[in-house]
């Protein structure tokens, strides 16, 4: 994703795919485990927390690319 904001061109380059699949990996791992930690001050398991945060956060990535989608034709 850096080439994309350094202006290359990403899509000759061919790395865009494998970027993404990493980029959507690390937003995965992270939600999870921030949902795992909250484990530390709750009394809930950590799988529990950790399996809650990540519901939470795809369901507002698909809110959000949903509402993008809908403001796209009005830009």
């Amino acid at each position: 994703m850096l080439e994309t904001l350094l202006g290359d061109d990403v899509e000759s380059s061919g790395r865009y795919l494998p970027e993404l699949i990493y980029g959507a990996n690390d937003g995965i791992v992270t939600t999870f485990a921030v949902g795992a930690s909250r484990s530390l001050v709750t009394n809930r398991s950590w799988l529990a927390n950790g399996v809650e945060m990540f519901v939470v956060g795809m369901a507002a990535a698909t809110v959000a690319y949903a509402v993008g989608n809908l403001l796209a034709g009005v830009a």
